[in-house]
């Protein structure tokens, strides 16, 4: 059993918004400095007042895997891994200012000692 806990492999990958840990533009902030901050937006649309909505999305994936193999024959994979999304969306109005932002997704994936069940 204990080679077994050895064997095994934990798994934590962010990628795209998720991968950072920034804090969000500050009402007020231009469109300029919210990609300064968190990169290019998944999705930017307009909006009827001439505003802008941009939201910005990414995963999070964490859990543990282990798997036995003979000559590249898998014959034994034990795990459990849980990928979540999680972003960001920001509303400019017609001058280019940010005028609100809110968290959308999932949030974190629950993370515990166990990481082969619940």
């Amino acid at each position: 059993m204990a080679l077994l806990a050895l064997c095994a492999g934990c798994i934590s990958e962010r990628s795209g918004y998720a991968a950072y840990d920034p804090v969000p533009p500050r009402p007020g902030a231009t469109y300029r400095d919210a990609v300064t901050t968190l990169g290019n937006p998944s999705a930017v649309r307009a909006l009827p007042d001439g505003g802008t909505e941009a939201v910005w999305m990414g995963t999070a994936t964490r859990g543990g895997a282990f798997e036995v193999s003979f000559w590249g024959v898998r014959l034994l994979r034990l795990g459990n891994t849980e990928t979540v999304t999680q972003g960001r969306r920001l509303v400019f109005d017609a001058t280019g200012r940010l005028t609100t932002s809110w968290p959308v997704g999932e949030g974190d994936p629950p993370w515990g000692v166990v990481p082969f069940g619940r």
